[in-house]
């Protein structure tokens, strides 16, 4: 989940000691653990199989949450229980979102498993338009198959994890089609050139990389320069699936920090490990969800936030 000083540029997150450590218990700040809506229309303080978030700094920390399960984006402001409904399925329309995105003029971009597309909502009016994928989904640079996580640069153009396409693609404002950026299209594989169901990324525009959490793969991909010549460098996991620090369990999310640490939401391992810069092979530190018993959060439909409770070295 990508969250930045200014929602519209994509940079490192504020600088994070080397030495920081986390609660080992996370507070619940949206959902409940033991309850899950079906019917989205009647309790806007419960979630089913959340998916996608964003934080938005420039809103005093409102979350914005893909409601997957009910078919709805939700926005919960900060200290609220309850959310308010950013846009729902209707009785013409299908809806599944899976990812969301704000910009600092307020717009919401959202995933949507079911077109294959990313769709903008415009702020302060009830227009919305396409903004990436085509009239349905493939393969084709000017579509899309299965939206991972996707985010925007300072230009307006967005990076997306083309998932079920095995590939990272970029579509510039008002473009009828995507470049594509790393991976080959329709085509999985293990070495440098190839992805497996990427899922995640995070674009750092001040040291000019792209990382890319490789789900099915189990790693992190490292490329720089963003752009032709590109090279790959694997920065967390061993290409094996397992539950030792020195590997990775389909990794969905990845960002990294103002020291270039490396930070990895696993799916399998229902953990948040951080790998730290310049030191891969030394393996990762476990930093949310350690405990030897553990379930995802998609599974216990809730959003949890885990303070900072150090962050320096003494």
């Amino acid at each position: 989940m990508p969250t930045t000083e200014s929602p519209s540029v994509i940079t490192n997150f504020p600088n994070i000691s080397s030495c920081a450590t986390w609660s080992e218990r996370g507070v619940i700040i949206s959902g409940n653990v033991t309850i899950f809506m079906t019917d989205g229309s009647i309790d806007l303080s419960l979630l089913n199989s959340p998916q996608g978030i964003f934080v938005d700094l420039n809103e005093n920390d409102s979350l914005y949450v893909a409601d997957r399960g009910n078919k709805r984006i939700l926005k919960f402001k900060q200290g609220s229980i309850k959310g308010e409904v950013v846009v729902a399925e209707s009785d013409n329309s299908v809806f599944d979102p899976t990812n969301v995105y704000v910009d600092n003029e307020k717009n919401v971009y959202i995933g949507d498993e079911a077109s294959g597309n990313i769709v903008k909502l415009v702020s302060n009016t009830n227009g919305s338009a396409r903004v990436a994928g085509g009239s349905h989904k493939g393969d084709g640079l000017n579509q899309l198959d299965g939206v991972g996580i996707f985010i925007m640069d300072q230009n307006k153009n967005l990076y997306i994890a083309d998932s079920h396409n095995h590939r990272i693609v970029k579509w510039e404002p008002n473009a009828q089609s995507g470049i594509l950026i790393a991976g080959v299209s329709g085509e999985n594989g293990d070495d440098s050139h190839h992805l497996h169901n990427p899922q995640g990324i995070f674009v750092d525009s001040l040291n000019d990389a792209l990382y890319v959490a490789d789900s099915g793969n189990h790693r992190i991909q490292k490329y720089h320069p963003v752009g032709s010549n590109m090279t790959a460098e694997t920065v967390a996991g061993n290409g094996t699936h397992g539950n030792s620090l020195f590997q990775l369990n389909k990794p969905v999310a990845v960002i990294v920090d103002g020291n270039e640490n490396i930070y990895v939401a696993e799916m399998d391992n229902h953990r948040i490990v951080k790998w730290m810069a310049q030191n891969y092979t030394a393996g990762g530190t476990c930093i949310a969800g350690c405990s030897k018993w553990g379930g995802s959060d998609l599974q216990f439909n809730r959003i949890q936030k885990f303070e900072i409770i150090r962050n320096k070295c003494d």
